[in-house]
């Protein structure tokens, strides 16, 4: 219970904040973007100046002001110390004013002096803004020790003491195990309940001891070193965005993140630049002959699957991305739905963006098609197949929190489906057990469009020749046009549903998102 009511989810998201022990923060931006992010979240209701007031006062009162304009930092980007981001870390829930606040592990990671520096700042938060600050450390120093005002000591999952921090050492010295003079009280009291280390025989005697009536004892053994406080306000917690504010400032964040971040698509589109170049320069300028229909083929369905794969490029950065939004929907920052439809919006023109890298110049170096009409439709078909792509990875980064398996999650999917494009195999040859695959995969109705727009309207003069002579032609004649050949190539279609296949692909895509959601 908190103030007598049920500690339930929605209760929480409401009036509490929750820092994690590893600083989930966005580290693309600077500490005063997280801050001014934070307070457009949690302060909904508020006027813009209110919120930039709110964030100067968390700068001041957490000694973020030298810092405010640093990167906050990740393993790619180099950022604040590891004192700041922590102080960054409880500043961002602060901007929700939450009554109670729970920490864990504030201390961990961190020296000795920058450990002191925030718990000073947690016990002036609790002293002067009313908030009841819950925490747990491991072996804290003698001062953070006495800046708790009450401590629970756990072994083994049960009680050894619960009361005023300063009468811990008296109460252990009732039970005949005192405190040795200039020691420091916290090394004491995890001596004395620490059983892998320990007497296990001692310690279960201490929680024995609370369990038979320490509880009763406390008020008896502690005099009360409680400080008087002059009345405070307390907040009554946040304000959310709506809906739609949710998904602008999102949208806005996460565009700032992935242009900021190399992992996110900057390294991602040099390596589709280069990978286009190179193919374009493998089948550089085809001609419409028979024997290069097949290289027409192939270089339109690698041109199209490579940069598939090369999506997973992002997983590391999304997976990053997804730990720190599960923290933030767990303190009722936003919604999970405001989330994935912010996200969908701000990669559209970053996926159109790698679709013109990897296909233009894959496209016409290699001249397969000179019509430039069709060369956009062929883009933007090439444009829905990766959105579904992005999705994919999308999905399988929210589900698996490791990235090297998420890569092979990912890269496995993309195989199966591209096995069944219907260019490698005869559908109605595969075990029926199977087949229902080739009905599902993106890539056939990816490649069925995208075939059809390099292929319809060309001409190859040379297929009467071949008629005569196969063997002079490669041994194959594939036709005398484009639908031509189109009709003769296996899983080829020579008048597919255009927009049907293109419907496909968002659906596929739309689902994705959904069950990301």
């Amino acid at each position: 219970l908190a103030n007598g009511q049920p500690l339930s989810g929605a209760f929480f998201r409401r009036h509490c904040a929750y820092v994690l022990q590893e600083d989930r923060l966005w580290g693309s931006l600077s500490v005063r973007e997280n801050l001014e992010v934070a307070a457009q979240f949690y302060m909904g209701g508020a006027t813009a100046a209110a919120r930039l007031e709110a964030v100067d006062r968390v700068v001041d009162m957490l000694g973020l002001g030298s810092a405010q304009h640093v990167k906050a930092g990740n393993v790619l980007i180099k950022g604040c110390s590891g004192g700041q981001r922590r102080r960054l870390s409880i500043g961002v829930e602060l901007l929700k004013s939450p009554p109670i606040m729970f920490l864990d592990e504030p201390t961990s990671g961190l020296d000795s002096a920058a450990a002191a520096g925030i718990m000073r700042k947690l016990t002036e938060l609790s002293r002067e803004q009313g908030v009841a600050v819950a925490t747990s450390v491991h072996q804290p120093s003698t001062s953070i020790f006495l800046a708790f005002d009450r401590i629970c000591l756990l072994a083994r999952g049960r009680v050894a003491y619960l009361g005023e921090a300063s009468a811990a050492a008296g109460y252990f010295k009732a039970l005949g195990k005192p405190c040795p003079q200039n020691y420091n009280p916290a090394d004491f009291l995890l001596d004395q309940t620490n059983p892998d280390f320990g007497d296990e025989a001692a310690v279960n005697e201490v929680l024995d001891a609370w369990e038979r009536g320490g509880s009763g004892k406390e008020h008896d053994i502690a005099a009360s070193s409680a400080k008087e406080h002059s009345p405070v306000e307390v907040g009554s917690g946040a304000d959310p965005a709506g809906f739609l504010t949710q998904v602008a400032v999102i949208a806005r964040r996460t565009t700032l993140v992935y242009v900021r971040d190399p992992a996110a698509y900057i390294g991602r589109g040099v390596l589709y630049l280069q990978m286009s170049v190179v193919f374009g320069l493998i089948y550089l300028q085809l001609e419409e002959k028979q024997e290069q229909v097949q290289s027409f083929v192939f270089a339109t369905c690698w041109g199209m699957a490579i940069p598939s794969y090369m999506a997973c490029c992002s997983l590391p950065a999304m997976i990053l991305d997804i730990a720190t939004l599960r923290k933030e929907q767990k303190n009722g920052m936003y919604s999970a739905a405001a989330y994935t439809a912010a996200t969908f919006l701000a990669q559209l023109p970053l996926v159109l963006t790698m679709t013109v890298l990897t296909s233009l110049p894959s496209y016409w170096l290699a001249g397969l098609n000179d019509d430039g009409g069709r060369f956009m439709s062929f883009m933007w078909i090439n444009f829905s197949f990766l959105v579904w792509c992005e999705s994919l990875c999308m999905l399988v980064g929210a589900l698996v929190p490791n990235f090297v398996l998420a890569i092979a999650v990912v890269c496995s999917v993309l195989s199966t489906f591209f096995v069944f494009c219907g260019v490698f195999n005869n559908r109605d040859d595969v075990p029926w057990v199977m087949r229902w695959l080739a009905y599902i995969s993106p890539h056939k109705y990816a490649l069925e469009a995208g075939m059809y727009y390099v292929f319809a309207g060309k001409t190859f003069d040379d297929f009467g020749e071949c008629v005569l002579d196969p063997a002079a032609h490669g041994g194959l004649c594939w036709g005398a046009t484009g639908e031509q050949v189109l009709e003769t190539v296996p899983g080829l279609e020579p008048d597919p549903d255009l927009a049907l296949n293109n419907s496909f692909l968002w659906a596929f895509a739309a689902a994705l998102r959904l069950a990301q959601w």
